[in-house]
């Protein structure tokens, strides 16, 4: 098993560990018609249009994925604020020693997920994809199913922890353990999609208070019209004597 992490920051920790340093793909160094070149797809079919550092965390991974691919062993992707212990590798490779064939693992520290799925005599859990079965921080990839990503992402290009739309497509089940945790202060992707949620509640809230104010509109015109019109008062006549 082969240990990558997609950082632009060399750690001598990391290095004693034998973790394997990849480059992360900056937002900033994408251009914006090649964002929009990526995003397009998605975009014309209605779904939630990527940010711009999920195209970057994206990119990332697939070129993670490759060298996962062409190295022909399993490969533990850890993305930069993960921390990691020899005891957690340990655990990693004994997921491995128990189950040689696994093709996919999810293994970043969401405690409450395995509560969403169904647990198995391996140790692993079956995860349920309807709920948030999200995350791509730590998790574990055969070869073959490192390949079938990469290929499911050059369709059409997704998020990296697009779980769902993943296994809708792919035999391989979605297994989860939570082995990693700990991770540092929200990145920048999870700004982004918070500012997302945040910048599409307003037009929203102003979309239902149009929408109010036309029904309310053509409620009272119902009842004007069910108003018997006022008949203007006969002018007074002029003293003529």
């Amino acid at each position: 098993m082969f240990c990558y992490r997609i950082t632009d920051h060399p750690s001598a920790a990391d290095a004693a560990l034998g973790i394997l340093r990849c480059d992360p793909v900056w937002a900033r160094d994408i251009t914006a018609p090649r964002y929009f070149e990526l995003i397009h797809e998605t975009w014309t079919l209605g779904d939630r249009p990527m940010t711009p550092a999920e195209v970057g965390c994206a990119l990332a991974h697939i070129a993670v994925l490759e060298r996962i691919a062409a190295s022909g062993r399993h490969g533990l992707i850890l993305e930069a604020d993960m921390p990691v212990t020899t005891a957690q590798l340990a655990q990693v490779r004994a997921v491995l020693d128990r189950q040689p064939d696994v093709e996919f693992v999810n293994m970043q520290g969401e405690t409450r997920l395995p509560m969403r799925g169904w647990p198995r005599p391996d140790g692993l859990y079956l995860a349920d994809c309807d709920w948030d079965f999200s995350g791509a921080a730590a998790y574990l990839v055969s070869p073959g199913f490192a390949a079938r990503l990469v290929a499911f992402q050059r369709k059409r290009l997704r998020r990296a922890d697009d779980w769902r739309d993943v296994f809708a497509q792919d035999p391989a089940p979605p297994l989860y353990l939570p082995v990693f945790g700990g991770m540092g202060p929200g990145s920048t992707i999870d700004a982004e999609r918070r500012m997302l949620r945040h910048s599409r509640l307003l037009p929203l809230i102003l979309r239902r208070l149009g929408q109010r104010l036309q029904r309310d509109k053509r409620r009272l015109m119902r009842v004007l019209r069910l108003v018997p019109p006022v008949l203007p008062k006969a002018p007074k006549l002029s003293n003529l004597g």
